[in-house]
């Protein structure tokens, strides 16, 4: 399964960047949106695209695991849960790309479409989670960061990419697309 990114379609950079709009699919996708000149900009897990597509590394993320305070476990007894593969996790569909081998072998109790909804199960309180550090949960008071040796080492990149043929059609795109490649560095940089 390939993993899956943010996308803005070809329409949605026409001004200010309040007129964002996004949705989620795989790098292949992206891909092939950016080919078609249906899609402005996309995230995308690896700088090797087909020609003639650019790509600029954004930053690099890892995984961390969340676990709610709701399950009554301390940090020592978390690990251990996931160690025995007994912690009631919910998985994003996005991981089987990674190769992250602790997370592929473990049956998880919900598999998600994306990260972002696999945060939204933990917010639940009922299920932990294995999220990117960019999307550390919002109320950290009701869960805490897991540490775990065989998955926090692992650093993942992330890329824009753009079509280079969209900067001759809409020369204004140059200007949006820095813009944008600033603001996801500085959001994935924390």
């Amino acid at each position: 399964m390939a993993r899956t990114w943010v996308l803005l379609p070809g329409d949605a950079c026409l001004g200010t960047p309040s007129l964002l709009s996004a949705l989620v699919a795989g790098d292949e996708e992206t891909e092939r949106r950016l080919h078609d000149l249906t899609l402005d900009f996309g995230m995308v897990g690896s700088a090797t695209l087909s020609r003639p597509l650019q790509t600029k590394l954004l930053g690099e993320w890892r995984l961390q695991l969340w676990v709610p305070k709701g399950l009554h476990l301390s940090e020592a007894e978390a690990v251990l849960a996931f160690e025995q593969r007994q912690l009631p996790l919910v998985l994003a569909r996005e991981m089987a790309g990674l190769g992250v081998l602790p997370a592929a072998e473990y049956e998880a109790c919900l598999v998600c479409d994306s990260f972002l909804d696999s945060r939204a199960a933990l917010e639940g309180e009922k299920v932990a989670a294995l999220l990117p550090d960019f999307l550390a949960p919002a109320r950290t008071a009701r869960s805490i960061r897991v540490p775990l040796a065989k998955i926090d080492g692992r650093a993942f990149h992330i890329y824009l990419a753009w079509n280079p043929r969209l900067l001759r059609l809409n020369p204004h795109a140059a200007r949006r697309r820095d813009w944008l490649a600033d603001a996801l560095s500085k959001q994935i940089a924390g």
